[in-house]
């Protein structure tokens, strides 16, 4: 399932939640069927440990990283 901006999610992308905390996308858990959510494991930004199990649906792409 997509972010709530529309795009798949991509290890390596620059993401916001619905508080406007910044991470990093450092793992991705694919969900299976249409109504489940893929899950995500963040780095922080503020330098938090990484957490994981977020729902991409509950984040929106700031930037992503150039591929190539």
């Amino acid at each position: 399932m997509p972010y709530k901006t529309g795009e798949t999610p991509k290890i390596g992308d620059h993401v916001k939640n619905r508080v406007g905390r910044i991470g990093i996308v450092i793992e991705i858990q694919q969900g299976f069927g249409e109504m489940i959510d893929d899950k995500l494991t963040i780095k922080w930004d503020d330098g938090s440990v990484p957490i994981w199990d977020y729902f991409a649906g509950d984040f929106s792409l700031i930037s992503r990283a150039r591929e190539g």
